[in-house]
């Protein structure tokens, strides 16, 4: 096989202008998610392969199938940034999955789940969590004042509800009779080295529900 300058040179050209062209739109676009593949190149590899791919990735139905399939995906990469706080899609799913296991051994199928949290990666992990056990999430807002709080508890009547250290007072003051799950506690006290490595090894086996 013969060495043509003149190829590898526009081949090289053609791929610095495609990727550059790239991160205008969007401009939040990451560079680790930027192809090096031509579309002409796909093409062609489609073509041999003669694969559909839509039918080997299909589309997710839901929020937290859709977590899963990212997380196979992207098990090392960030998942969830809020102020100083990080969290890969390994630990992310390790969170979630721990809690989860937790919600499944005290509730029975198509329960209502409540989470009265404040914006923080409880509140993630909680709403995964929910969804990924089959509960339905019912969602408070630590904002609303004491009564309608009450009023809204009483009314879906949960056995579940979840909350974490900024709101455990606020729901405390509703006298509810429901389980309090305090989410930041319960990842804490629950957190298992071995399982841990486990998903950040496995994760792309790991399905949730």
């Amino acid at each position: 096989m013969s060495y043509n300058k003149n190829k590898i040179s526009l081949a090289l050209q053609n791929h610095s202008i495609d990727l550059l062209s790239r991160p205008l739109k969007p401009f939040s676009l990451a560079s680790s998610s930027l192809e090096v593949v031509l579309r002409t190149e796909q093409e062609f590899i489609h073509q041999i392969n003669n694969t559909d791919i839509s039918t080997l990735y299909s589309w997710p139905n839901t929020v937290h199938e859709y977590f899963i399939q990212q997380t196979q995906l992207y098990s090392q990469k960030s998942a969830l940034e809020l102020d100083e706080q990080s969290l890969t899609y390994s630990e992310l799913l390790y969170s979630v999955y721990c809690l989860t296991n937790h919600l499944i051994d005290k509730m029975q199928s198509n329960e209502i789940i409540c989470q009265c949290v404040e914006r923080s990666s409880e509140m993630i992990i909680g709403m995964l969590a929910i969804l990924s056990s089959g509960a339905v999430y019912c969602p408070l807002s630590p904002m609303d004042p004491q009564e309608r709080l009450k009023t809204l508890i009483q009314d879906t009547s949960p056995k579940t509800l979840l909350i974490h250290s900024f709101t455990w007072q606020t729901i405390l003051m509703t006298y509810t009779s429901c389980n309090l799950i305090k989410i930041d506690s319960f990842i804490i006290f629950n957190y298992n080295d071995t399982i841990c490595n486990i998903i950040n090894s496995f994760c792309k086996v790991i399905f949730i529900g």
